[in-house]
């Protein structure tokens, strides 16, 4: 099982993987376009769980897609 600071850098890799994907991302997953951007480029340090599993969800449910 992952720990909140395992799962927050794992979030932060895909979205650095995905990161023109942002818009379609917080659509599908419910979080915030502007939260989505603080979580990828470390302005958030500890964002709430279920945020953290919300990304996490959507991202493994869609491949990252070449840019």
């Amino acid at each position: 099982m992952d720990t909140g600071g395992d799962l927050l850098e794992k979030v932060r890799a895909q979205l650095r993987e995905r990161r023109g994907q942002w818009k379609e991302i917080s659509e599908r997953s419910g979080v915030p376009y502007f939260t989505l951007i603080k979580i990828a480029n470390g302005a958030t340090e500890n964002p709430r769980w279920r945020t953290l599993a919300r990304l996490s969800e959507q991202l493994s449910r869609e491949p990252a897609t070449p840019q």
